[in-house]
């Protein structure tokens, strides 16, 4: 299960089906490093082969990470009651919240200058953590993808929010990267159909990316080609999580000595258990008479 092993397999799928390796635009994984990493993860070898197929994890699983992995959910309301704590505290027993000495055996944990104690608590607790969170987001969310997320901007709503100049300007980035030629030809005549059209902007807003895709036929090939790759965009990797989750709660300590067509079998009832419910007599009477077929003696019905 390493990643050459495992980029290997994705490559020799694609190649047995038949696909056009041209038209792979994106990769979803989860975050592991055999998958994600910018080294030797799977999505970079499959770069390698591929260059315009970028990785995308879950833009909003992503920043769930920021914030609940990476630092404390709510640190800085946990910190303000930390001190309010320690004043009160104090206050009761007389004492009083001063700086920390400093001796000169400190030469390399030096405590940072403050006038008070509310002050160095700030420089000391909470400006590292903003610091942290900041350099978390910028190695998150890094501009690898920009060409991808740019493809938006021929979407109405988003178009209309710039004047022509600014948006055939925009339209460069992702149409030098996935070399589409002419688009820009045919980006101005889009924009202004548009802008005649003068539809409120909550109607615009309310337009799904497939129906703007119907408006390009005939007149629009390049603005349509733009528009698929940007709807082939994985860009949410929710349900592949979910087979993770669904794992951890099937294969407990109680069933880990189940074999592998039977924890599939348990996975897929787990994670379409909706559909479960609402064929519950038809699957029960299915799994009795797929038991039944046994000739072990046991009373099933």
């Amino acid at each position: 299960m390493d990643a050459v092993n495992i980029a290997s397999a994705i490559d020799h799928f694609i190649q047995n089906e038949g696909l056009d390796g041209t038209k792979l635009v994106g990769q979803g994984y989860d975050g592991c490093a055999t998958m994600a990493g910018k080294i030797n993860g799977v999505q970079t070898i499959l770069r390698e082969k591929y260059p315009h197929a970028l990785f995308f994890h879950c833009a909003s699983h992503k920043l769930n990470l920021v914030i609940v992995k990476d630092h404390r959910e709510h640190a800085d309301t946990e910190i303000q009651e930390l001190l309010t704590a320690a004043n009160i505290a104090a206050e009761n027993i007389g004492a009083e919240i001063n700086l920390p000495r400093i001796v000169k055996q400190q030469q390399h944990r030096s405590n940072p200058p403050a006038l008070n104690s509310a002050e160095f608590w700030k420089r000391s607790l909470l400006i590292p953590y903003l610091d942290s969170l900041i350099s978390s987001l910028e190695r998150r969310f890094s501009d690898e993808n920009i060409p991808a997320f740019s493809l938006l901007l021929l979407h109405p709503s988003n178009m209309l929010d710039m004047n022509t100049k600014e948006f055939k300007l925009k339209i460069n980035d992702f149409a030098n990267y996935y070399q589409i030629k002419d688009l820009e030809s045919e980006a101005e005549l889009w924009y202004n159909i548009w802008k005649e059209k003068k539809l409120a902007k909550s109607k615009l807003s309310d337009m799904e990316m497939s129906e703007v895709v119907e408006e390009t036929d005939i007149f629009f090939p390049k603005i349509k080609q733009a528009l698929h790759i940007s709807l082939a965009q994985p860009c949410t990797t929710s349900t592949i999580e979910r087979s993770f989750s669904t794992l951890r709660r099937v294969k407990t300590w109680l069933r880990s000595t189940m074999t592998e067509n039977r924890l599939n079998g348990l996975c897929i009832l787990s994670v379409h258990r909706k559909l479960l419910d609402e064929k519950k007599e038809e699957m029960q009477q299915k799994i009795l008479s797929r038991f039944c077929e046994d000739s072990r003696r046991l009373s099933l019905l």
